[in-house]
């Protein structure tokens, strides 16, 4: 082979590896082009449905009723999607100093939308979890008027759900934000583990484990509603639950 062989063939391997970068920094906007998209349609989809429940309850004689619905979905939208956003962006610019910036922002609004539009559809539970309504009977073992199992502990579980979805997100969001910015310096596994656990990611574990004893706290009052098929009391607490 001659010495231009050999320096083509060095020119063509050098391009290959250049062309790496390129690609990657390609790849990342496709997916966030994508993600928009998707965010987009998911919007539409929203739109049409929101649309047409107003024009049926308006043909049916029940406009406030929707507008009631309206402002509870466009709160939990508000409050959820902001709660997602910030779960999504800050960790990034934390880990990374701002170096994420170009794709974490568009990233952070785009979650922030999807979640904010799945939370806004729970505007039902939100509405009877705040209703002053109640049975006027406790129950016999928390001694909680009845309407609290019915009305309020279903919008509490709904509250805390989401909030643990957004802390195992902020987790997410730093350990990926940590390997991305320190991949370079990462030569071992416990390297790549020791800049994965970052300030952000230990404030995500604590605010999981803080959910997570909540969650065991409120737990107790599925009590009532235990299948307890195998003993006297088929459904609820029986003497050795409580």
């Amino acid at each position: 082979m001659s010495n231009n062989d050999f320096s083509s063939a060095a020119k063509d391997r050098q391009a290959h590896v250049t062309s790496h970068p390129i690609a990657s920094s390609l790849l990342w906007a496709r997916g966030l082009q994508l993600l928009l998209l998707f965010v987009l349609l998911t919007g539409l989809h929203g739109v049409a449905e929101l649309l047409g429940t107003k024009w049926l309850l308006e043909e049916m004689g029940y406009a406030s009723v929707f507008w009631t619905n309206f402002g509870a979905g466009l709160k939990l939208f508000a409050v959820f999607g902001l709660i997602f956003t910030v779960a999504t962006y800050l960790p990034l610019k934390l880990v990374s100093q701002g170096s994420f910036n170009s794709w974490a922002v568009p990233l952070a609004l785009s979650v922030g939308v999807v979640m904010g539009i799945d939370a806004a559809g729970e505007y039902d539970v939100m509405l009877l979890g705040m209703t002053d309504t109640t049975f006027a009977q406790s129950d016999p073992v928390f001694d909680r008027d009845l309407s609290f199992f019915v009305f309020s502990l279903p919008w509490i579980w709904t509250v805390w759900g989401y909030l643990a979805q957004a802390a195992g997100l902020w987790i997410i969001t730093s350990a990926v934000g940590s390997m991305l910015t320190n991949r370079a310096v990462a030569d071992s596994f416990m390297t790549r583990m020791s800049t994965i656990i970052s300030s952000p990611l230990k404030w995500g574990v604590v605010a999981l484990l803080i959910l997570a004893a909540l969650g065991t706290w409120l737990s107790r009052y599925g009590l009532l509603l235990k299948d307890n098929s195998s003993s006297s009391v088929h459904v609820g607490a029986s003497y050795v639950d409580v």
